[in-house]
Order: structure tokens, then C-alpha cells, then sequence
């Protein structure tokens, strides 16, 4: 089962949230930019978080995942009825912070996600390319509040998995709730540094320490891991040096490895693997609508959370 972005402007367009989690530096930032196609978020290389506080931030994509531009009559705002994928990404604090207690930065992250917080935010910032607002059916204000499609743990390829973020993630789990791990994958960031020293994932995770490789283990469900066809982590290049485009380096990868972790839920809600989406986008976007890690279960988990201060 695949789920592809559509292709006619007759069809409906898929919706896509992703929720970005991991330790500062490791470029979450920065990856969550290559998403959507501008720099909506601020990222630099700092020992401090650059992110204080969960951000949002709305592109419209086409059958590509490439970002849409406004049309070049007029410069009019394009909409929503245009686009292959409308996509919402959620930038959040670092989760190893060295300026905020990892508690604090924790609880927000899970109060955002579970509040009318995220929607309120969403409201006032869906913006295009060009910082003009975004108007259609569907996108923009109204639509937050329906949960998250991929919780991405995004990584560093240049650094090593400490036993500090393992703890962390786990943290937030508990918080968000253990079902969010079936709606999870990880990401490495800086994959243009592997790529010239002549190594591939394979090698980088054959030195995994344990902690991360039953994190992974853990992630998306069927065949666990990172969301690649094997269940290995994703590999990035935010900040491309070979004459590509960060949405060829970083977007599309990452975007194939989303919408495959969408497919696997699919099929668990009983669309199955035979389930012809592709020929039928339509249908394609309400399953996606379908497989998200609900609001519900987000507050549930808050709540849980709440009534139990230790975790």
C-alpha cells in the first residue's frame, strides 16, 4: 500500500501533520524548513535551544512535494484546492536543553499538542511562501486540532545517541501517550557528511548503542525503525552541497518515509495492503485523514499525565 500526493486539481488533497522532537542541535529546526520550503523557523548551531517554545508553521505542496509559489499574475494567493499535500509542520524545544528544565520543555510539548493551543497558533500563522495568508477549504484556520500523522525523532549524523536523549524520548512518551510510538520514525540529519566519507546508514547504525536501537525497534509498527523500506532511520541533507535542492535532499525523503508510516496505519484500520489508493487519491486523502494519533488520545495521555506528576 502507497499513498501518493495527488495529482489532478479534481481530486481531494492529502494532510499531512508532522510533529519534529529531539535534542537540541540536531537540526530539527532546520529539517522542519526543508518541509515546508522557507525558512519559517530559526536555525543555527547553538548549545542553547534557538526554539523556546512550540512553533507552527503551513506549506502547500505540489504532486512533487515541492513548495507552492504564488501564482506569478498578479500575485494572487494561490489555494488550497491547488495543492497535492497541504502540510503542517510543529517545530518544538529541544528536548537535552541546556537553558530549560527538560520537565518544563516536556510538558509544553505535550500541552501544545493536546491543547487548543496548536490551533490557536495555526490560526494566526498559516502563511505561504511569501508570507501571504493561506485561504481554501481545509487548510489553514480550523485546521489544527486532528492530531498528528508522524512524530519525526530527528538525529544527528555527526553525533552520537546519548543516553540523556533516550531518557528524554521516553519522557515524552509517557506523556503523549504509548501509541504514538506506532505513529513514529527517526530521521538523521547532516547525511551529506556520511555520504563523503563514503558510509551509509547501515554503517552508522551498525554502532548504535543499545538504548537507540530499541527506541527504533519501537517506532511505526510493523518492521519497527525509521521509516525507510527496511525500517532503517531516514538520512537527510538540510544544507546540500552538490547542486540539489534541500526539498530533493531532505523533504522528499523524509515526506516518502511519512506517508509509508501513513500506509502501515492504513492497513491496520483495514484498508490492507491490497487497497488500491493510488488509483483513487481521493480516497487516498480520507485514509490519511483517518490514520492520525488522535486529539483525543493526546489528552488522554495529558491527562494521565497530569494526575501523575512523575512522569
Amino acid at each position: 500500500l502507497r499513498l501518493l500526493p495527488r495529482t489532478s486539481c479534481d481530486m481531494a488533497p492529502q494532510r499531512l501533520t508532522v510533529v519534529l522532537v529531539g535534542q537540541t542541535g540536531n537540526g530539527k529546526s532546520a529539517t522542519g524548513n526543508s518541509l515546508l520550503g522557507v525558512d519559517a523557523f530559526q536555525a543555527k548551531r547553538s548549545l542553547a535551544s534557538v526554539t523556546e517554545r512550540c512553533q507552527v508553521g503551513e506549506a502547500m505542496l505540489d504532486a512533487c512535494d515541492a513548495p507552492m509559489h504564488p501564482s506569478a499574475e498578479g500575485g494572487g494567493t494561490r489555494t488550497a484546492s491547488e495543492a497535492a499535500t497541504l502540510l503542517r509542520v510543529i517545530d518544538t524545544p529541544g528536548t537535552c536543553d541546556s537553558g530549560a528544565l527538560l520537565e518544563d520543555n516536556l510538558k509544553h510539548i505535550s500541552e501544545f499538542l493536546s491543547s487548543s493551543a496548536a490551533s490557536a497558533a495555526s490560526s494566526s500563522g498559516a502563511t505561504d511562501l511569501e508570507g501571504r495568508d493561506v485561504h481554501g477549504p481545509g487548510y489553514g484556520p480550523g485546521s489544527s486540532g486532528e492530531g498528528l500523522h508522524a512524530l519525526v525523532l530527528v538525529l544527528s549524523a555527526a553525533a552520537r545517541f546519548t543516553q540523556e536523549e533516550a531518557v528524554a524520548m521516553e519522557r515524552l512518551v509517557a506523556r503523549l501517550g504509548e501509541g504514538v510510538m506506532r505513529h513514529s520514525l527517526a530521521v538523521f540529519t547532516r547525511g551529506g557528511e556520511l555520504t563523503r566519507e563514503g558510509a551509509d546508514v547501515d554503517e552508522l547504525m551498525s554502532s548504535a548503542p543499545p538504548s537507540l536501537r530499541q527506541l527504533l525497534a519501537r517506532m511505526g509498527g510493523i518492521g519497527g525503525g525509521g521509516g525507510g523500506e527496511d525500517g532503517a532511520p531516514v538520512l537527510i541533507e538540510n544544507f546540500p552541497s552538490d547542486g540539489a535542492t534541500r526539498t530533493q535532499s531532505a523533504a522528499v525523503p523524509l515526506l516518502t518515509a511519512v506517508r509509508r508510516l501513513v500506509a502501515r496505519r492504513v492497513a491496520e484500520l483495514g484498508g490492507g495492503p491490497d487497497a488500491h489508493l493510488d488509483a483513487d487519491p481521493d480516497a487516498a486523502a480520507a485514509a490519511v485523514a483517518s490514520a492520525v494519533y488522535t486529539p483525543a488520545k493526546l489528552v488522554a495521555a495529558a491527562a494521565a499525565a497530569a494526575a501523575h506528576p512523575s512522569t
